[in-house]
């Protein structure tokens, strides 16, 4: 059996509606509330009038007793299995031709039974069950700012359940019994059960006594209400825990995913920050990539220095450098080695070229010396060579 769902909260503050309305218009974070999904305004003004403003608004200059109560919060929902008859566990999903009736239903109410006293109504879609915040403000006949005559009594709020039990009864929605044990909880405090650690079902101290008169389809009736509202807590713990290990399990692959790709970023930049003045490849950056100590000196270039640590022929070599920093780097490696090593070659065939010594008196005595004895050049014709050649240089 499916039920319908109202409950009020009678708003005696300025800082209370407020708080109420960071609740309903998802002002910050509700944990209970998946932030992905949009709620939709289904009574308001598009002038995006904060509630505080539209409540006085409303009330208007009247003078507003210090025990008066300023607006009613109305909570309007069903039974989790009207929304969803075949997957009644899954919160946050529904049926939405089913949404789409039951909204029209209760709009048509509360424009029928409050007219403009309604001042604000919020279909709520990103919680465990489909419903509806509607504020009113607590006007009567003559205008006034009266709760007391709209919900002072007890008849006043049987009056007020049946009313909205007949506005969705074409829906299949039951209205709960008259005079049931069952606790119907004020709005905020059916949100703390909700989000509240754990929820133990005490069938012994919950499920109401049988009156001798009462038939089996009375009893079974209350039953269902006193056990609908704690069991709709219960699946929505429960699906919550499945939501935030699926959420946990999503987080650690979505980090294991960041932990690569950072790696990653992490050789490119290096990459990045050893070819961004030059085209060539660092030393230091290929020995770390060879698992070497990055800081010592290498007196080789990139490729022979993979040759050797790798114990692998040019070639692979080659290959090795271009899947690490790409075909740019190691075509600057390939040409950096063929330069070094044409280089080598031009050094060991290059022909000695004479370069003769410096003039200075100070060594002719030696290179006198040496012509005399070795060549046999007479020593008086040295001395002329050699006044005629300093005479020349000055």
């Amino acid at each position: 059996m499916t039920f319908a769902i109202c409950r009020i909260q009678k708003i005696k503050s300025w800082g209370v509606l407020a708080r109420g309305e960071v609740h309903t218009s998802r002002l910050v974070d509700i944990p209970n509330a998946n932030p992905e999904i949009k709620n939709i305004k289904v009574v308001g003004n598009d002038d995006n009038l904060d509630l505080a403003t539209l409540v006085r608004d409303k009330i208007g200059s009247q003078k507003i007793r210090s025990d008066a109560v300023l607006a009613v919060e109305m909570l309007l929902s069903a039974s989790a299995e009207y929304f969803r008859p075949h997957a009644q566990t899954e919160g946050g999903s529904y049926d939405k031709p089913r949404l789409d009736k039951f909204v029209d239903a209760v709009v048509n109410w509360l424009d029928k039974s409050w007219g403009n006293r309604i001042v604000q109504a919020e279909l709520h879609l990103d919680e465990i069950t489909p419903h509806i915040h509607a504020y009113l403000v607590p006007l009567d006949k003559n205008g006034k700012l009266n709760c007391k005559a709209l919900f002072g009594t007890r008849a006043k709020m049987h009056e007020l359940q049946d009313s909205f039990a007949a506005a969705v009864a074409h829906l299949g929605l039951l209205r709960g019994i008259k005079g049931s044990v069952a606790s119907h909880q004020k709005i905020r405090k059916y949100y703390a059960a909700v989000n509240q650690d754990s929820r133990i079902l005490d069938l012994e101290r919950c499920l109401p006594q049988s009156q001798a008169a009462e038939t089996s389809e009375v009893y079974r009736q209350k039953v269902i209400e006193v056990l609908s509202p704690q069991l709709e807590i219960i699946n929505y713990q429960l699906n919550e825990r499945d939501r935030i290990l699926q959420q946990k399990a999503e987080l650690k692959e979505t980090a294991s995913r960041s932990e690569v790709l950072r790696q990653q970023l992490q050789r490119e930049l290096r990459i990045l920050q050893a070819t961004s003045s030059q085209r060539d490849l660092s030393l230091s950056l290929v020995a770390y990539e060879l698992g070497l100590n990055p800081d010592k000196q290498f007196h080789r270039n990139a490729i022979d220095l993979v040759m050797g640590i790798n114990q692998c022929d040019f070639d692979d070599a080659v290959v090795w450098l271009r899947d690490r920093f790409g075909e740019a780097p190691m075509l600057q490696a390939v040409r950096d080695r063929a330069i070094a090593q044409a280089s080598n070659i031009t050094k060991q065939h290059s022909p000695v070229i004479f370069a003769p010594p410096l003039n200075s008196r100070s060594h002719w005595q030696q290179v006198e010396h040496h012509l005399n004895q070795k060549y046999s050049i007479p020593q008086k014709l040295l001395q002329t060579l050699q006044s005629a050649r300093f005479n020349i240089c000055r």
